[in-house]
């Protein structure tokens, strides 16, 4: 009976854990609106997004685990709200919120680090990705438009 105990003890624990270390492919230009861990190995890049007490919160980081950007960075957005994050060809990670709006984790290529940079001017305007574009609401994709 001990040995039976121990046994579905470890199993329970071992079970436990399984979702808190699994990694999601993190493909270019695919909508990603639900929480996990996100992996590209093309831009050798993580994306943990947490979702908890309806605040959707994210945390970027590389493949030696240092943190290049996170949800501090920027308001939370509402998990009640439509939400999503897009990795373009460049590396440069999309965000929309249709609380918080639009914004983009900008992929500086002399360092590597990642800056957070609102939508605000044409010249940002011109380099959403189409998939991003089309993912965002009509009422939204209007502001926009290239």
């Amino acid at each position: 009976m001990y040995k039976f105990c121990f046994v579905i003890a470890i199993l329970l624990a071992s079970c436990s854990g399984l979702n808190q270390h699994a990694t999601n492919d993190f493909p270019e230009n695919e909508v990603i609106n639900k929480g996990g861990k996100y992996f590209s190995k093309k831009h050798s890049l993580t994306l943990d997004v947490a979702v908890s007490n309806e605040l959707v919160r994210f945390d970027l980081y590389d493949t030696s685990n240092n943190k290049l950007a996170e949800h501090c960075d920027s308001p939370f957005a509402s998990a009640v709200h439509r939400w999503f994050f897009i990795l373009d060809t460049a590396g440069n990670v999309w965000f929309h919120s249709s609380d918080i709006g639009v914004s983009v984790l900008w992929k500086q290529q002399a360092t590597h680090n990642y800056l957070r940079r609102p939508i605000l001017n044409d010249s940002i305007t011109r380099l959403i990705p189409n998939a991003f574009m089309l993912a965002l609401p009509d009422s939204v994709r209007g502001y926009y438009v290239k």
